[in-house]
């Protein structure tokens, strides 16, 4: 902004300087500041990769809300008009929005700057779609008109008219295709105006009057006020002043054509330009034949100079499509909408005026020469025409979806609409792999974008208008769209994606789901999304995702992984019966994987548990999870008391470090027997619980068919490891601990070895899991036994505790008959 307020500044001052003279140097170095300035102000506020962000995510949006999420139920043909209406609207708010943007930020940048040529190519593609929405809309209107004319159209010379206007009025009300064409000739005007009011600017420079043309007056076109006008001193040569009439006539504005025309000098010109309208009162007729023949006379001459190589391209042009010589005209055709503009109007003009020599004929009237109609051509041949110009840039445009939909309309054959949308979508999908983006595929060709949208809606119409569509087009149609949307809206893919036939649609939801999807959010959103529509293929899909993710063998699971299956639990648990309870399977099946190996990773665990674990609760404390669920409900609790339990002991470990390396602050005492009781405590509630982790649950999956002997060895490593842990922190070596003290911890460690021992086999099953934890209240026993200071509290009671351990444990932990683990 400071840049633009510079180079303001600066050629205010200039312009106030008495004796100052704008050289071409300083021109030019305004020029630059003002480029400079348009360009930060570009990048700041509206870069086009936002500007196409927004644009493409509001038609997207626009096209779920009006047209993808209504019911699939037929509809009548009002219905599908207000369809076809709204359609059109999305499409054209849109590109009004874009352009709205384009006089706002970019007044003042260089139509050839990269950002600008980006731009306006993809408001060109935009336009497209957009035309081709308004042609289906206009003819939707037309077609459903409950007041037009059907009966049988009159024979030419039984139609009672007083002058060529009413006659030609009255013949094209009986003719429902010169009315179709008449409104696609207004659409493809309407378009060029839109789109090129630069171009007319230097005509309005021409005229030189406060009166804009009209073609310039509408909101839309408000970027004509942006050009400069840096030619004011400008000579124009009649060729000039041809073309700006041709493009007013484009344009559709023949009244600012003649403006042109008039100031332009074209005194001959202007007094025949008149004269090729329909004479419109009866004394103009009655009167004699001398305003017919001069109209007449006049488009004969304008046949003869539109075919006169020797003169300007522009004026053959614009004597052409007066006179309906096409031939003159295609030359200056850029795209295919203005050949396709250029054969409407000619075939009009032929089409009129062959009537009106038929009805002149039976009136005794004069006619044009039959060399006025060398030119004429069958209207089925129009579109054949254009794909096969001469210019290949038209011939390219033609090539693209929308003018090849617009023909099939026209002539209002479904089947071709379909041929030609299913060959479009197949090079699509073969030009562009599947798993292109919606950036790299609009960067290599925008056009193609907007086709697979308009392709797709189309098919939609149809399908709602009871009309067939081949189910495998349909579906990969929606697949290809729904892979390039702009738009993260996951109910606006799931909707689509639900649409794809029965037969394709689990594969297509899984590739979205694995290939597309990226962020955990997305692929939650997505599968709560499609839910909604297919439960069946959502809960596929899941299961196939943890099948490959989650009990990959070896784990492959990332974080992501672990984020997108805890989200599970809410998008499809409720969806079907037992889906929570396998979920849950899945979950203790992964906790024992970590804890199966002879080094348990007890750190990866807890990260998986805590993971999915807010997941899980809800489930489990509102008593979601049924009778065939038990038992692996009952799992992940005892999973949930481990896992807390050993972070109990991780903390009272860490905190007799710090005592013990002196880095304690003075409240480690406290802090110390804090640890230790709660540690405690949590240890005694896992050991003292009947059927820890339960055993005889039933088979939920292919993946669980080990869980019993599975869960056998890890109750016997759990309680192993709770109960060495607890004898760790009972036995813990410490000063500060007197000789009654020792003793009571000796006798809670005598009472927790003899409840293990009693239930050794259903609780732990192998000696090496508790080997540690015996062989320390061993060690205590026989220290105290033999210690003098702690002799006075050595009871008859504790000395039979002590007997009774030794004796079991020899009976129990016997190596061989010669060796124990006990030396007493």
């Amino acid at each position: 902004m400071a840049l633009r307020k510079n180079a303001d500044k600066f050629e205010t001052r200039l312009r106030e300087h008495p004796l100052s003279v704008a050289t071409p140097s300083t021109k030019a170095a305004i020029q630059r500041r003002r480029t400079a300035a348009a360009v930060e102000r570009v990048e700041k506020h509206a870069p086009v990769t936002v500007i196409q962000k927004q644009a493409l995510i509001g038609l997207e949006e626009g096209f779920y809300l009006h047209l993808a999420q209504v019911d699939d139920a037929a509809l009548s043909a009002a219905s599908m008009e207000n369809i076809c209406i709204e359609c059109c609207a999305v499409a054209e708010s849109q590109l009004q929005a874009v352009r709205k943007t384009e006089v706002e930020y970019y007044r003042d940048l260089p139509r050839t700057h990269e950002q600008y040529r980006k731009l306006l190519a993809f408001e060109a593609a935009l336009e497209s779609e957009v035309v081709a929405w308004k042609i289906i809309r206009t003819l939707a209107t037309l077609r459903n008109d409950e007041n037009r004319n059907r009966s049988e159209a009159a024979a030419v010379g039984d139609i009672q008219a007083d002058s060529e206007f009413a006659f030609v009025n009255q013949w094209t009300a009986q003719q429902e295709t010169l009315q179709e064409m008449q409104a696609l000739i207004s659409v493809l005007e309407q378009s060029y105006a839109a789109i090129h009011p630069p171009d007319l600017s230097e005509a309005a420079e021409l005229v030189d009057t406060p009166i804009r043309p009209r073609v310039l007056l509408d909101h839309e076109l408000r970027r004509l006020d942006i050009i400069s006008n840096e030619n004011s001193d400008r000579k124009f040569s009649d060729e000039d002043v041809f073309k700006f009439i041709f493009q007013s006539l484009r344009a559709g504005d023949e009244d600012f054509a003649y403006e042109i025309a008039r100031k332009g000098g074209l005194v001959l010109f202007v007094n025949n330009f008149k004269m090729r309208q329909f004479t419109k009162t009866k004394e103009q007729i009655g009167g004699g034949a001398k305003p017919p023949k001069s109209r007449l006379l006049w488009k004969q001459i304008a046949l003869t100079a539109s075919n006169d190589v020797s003169i300007g391209r522009w004026q053959r042009a614009v004597r052409g499509i007066l006179c309906g010589n096409y031939d003159a005209v295609l030359p200056v055709a850029e795209s295919w909408e203005d050949e396709a503009w250029i054969y409407f109007k000619c075939f009009l003009d032929a089409a009129f005026e062959k009537a009106i020599a038929q009805w002149r004929n039976n009136l005794g009237g004069e006619a044009l020469s039959p060399d006025a109609w060398k030119n004429s051509f069958n209207l089925g041949d129009l579109f054949d025409r254009i794909s096969n110009s001469a210019n290949e840039r038209v011939r390219h445009s033609a090539q693209s979806i929308f003018p090849l939909s617009i023909r099939a309309a026209f002539i209002n054959d479904l089947d071709d609409a379909v041929v030609e949308i299913e060959r479009f979508i197949l090079k699509t999908s073969m030009l562009y792999p599947i798993d292109l983006g919606i950036e790299e595929l609009q960067e290599q060709n925008l056009e193609v974008g907007s086709g697979v949208r308009f392709s797709l809606h189309v098919l939609l119409l149809m399908r709602r208008a009871g009309n067939p569509v081949e189910p495998i087009l349909f579906g990969r149609a929606c697949y290809l769209y729904v892979k390039t949307t702009t738009s993260r809206n996951a109910e606006l893919w799931a909707c689509y994606l639900s649409k794809i036939p029965d037969d394709q649609r689990h594969d297509a939801i899984l590739h979205f789901f694995t290939s597309h999807l990226s962020e955990p959010k997305d692929k939650f959103d997505f599968l709560r999304a499609i839910a909604v529509y297919d439960p069946e293929n959502t809960i596929a899909v899941s299961k196939e995702f943890v099948q490959n993710s989650i009990l990959a063998d070896p784990p492959a699971f990332t974080e992501s992984d672990l984020e997108i299956f805890g989200g599970l639990f809410q998008a499809i648990a409720s969806l079907e019966y037992g889906i929570a309870e396998w979920l849950l399977a899945v979950t203790n099946y992964v906790i024992r994987r970590y804890f199966l190996p002879d080094d348990m990773e007890i750190d990866s665990a807890n990260e998986f548990f805590l993971a999915v674990k807010p997941f899980i609760d809800p489930f489990l404390e509102e008593g979601r999870i049924s009778a065939d669920g038990i038992f692996a409900k009952s799992e992940f609790i005892c999973w949930s008391r481990y896992l807390a339990v050993c972070e109990k002991f991780s903390e009272w470990r860490i905190c007799m470090d710090l005592i013990k390396s002196g880095t304690a602050e003075d409240s480690g005492a406290t802090s110390r027997f804090k640890y230790q009781q709660e540690a405690i405590l949590a240890g005694y509630e896992i050991l003292s619980t009947t059927d820890w982790m339960g055993a005889g649950a039933p088979v939920i999956d292919s993946f669980d068919a080990d869980r019993d002997q599975q869960v056998a060895c890890l109750r016997g490593k759990t309680l192993g490891q709770v109960f060495c842990s607890l004898i760790e922190i009972l036995q813990y070596a410490n000063d500060s601990v007197d000789e009654k003290m020792e003793i009571e911890q000796l006798n809670t460690s005598l009472e927790l070895s003899d409840h293990i021992m009693k239930n050794f086999e259903e609780m732990i099953g192998e000696f090496s899991y508790v080997e540690e934890g015996i062989v320390k209240v061993q060690d205590a026993a026989n220290r105290i036994s033999a210690s003098p200071r702690h002799a006075r509290f050595m009871t008859k009671r504790l000395k039979d505790k002590i007997h009774t351990f030794e004796t079991a444990a020899r009976h129990r932990f016997q190596v061989s008959s010669d060796k124990s683990i006990f030396s007493i």
